[in-house]
């Protein structure tokens, strides 16, 4: 009885903390993700402007 009541409360508590460390693993991809994708998304509406109709590249120092 005292043995499976043991491995049931390591068992919840592992799987409490597996859950929030995977909880905050993913918020952090998911913000990562999002300013990467922000970031591009700036980054190609920039190109766009300062390209204008000749559709050359930006020079890596007009980007910012």
């Amino acid at each position: 009885m005292s043995c499976s009541l043991l491995s049931d409360c390591q068992y919840l508590l592992l799987s409490h903390v597996r859950d929030s460390c995977f909880n905050k693993y993913w918020k952090g991809r998911k913000q990562l993700v999002w300013a990467h994708n922000l970031q591009g998304i700036r980054r190609i509406r920039q190109g766009n402007e300062s390209r204008g109709d000749h559709g050359r590249p930006v020079p890596p120092a007009s980007r910012f």
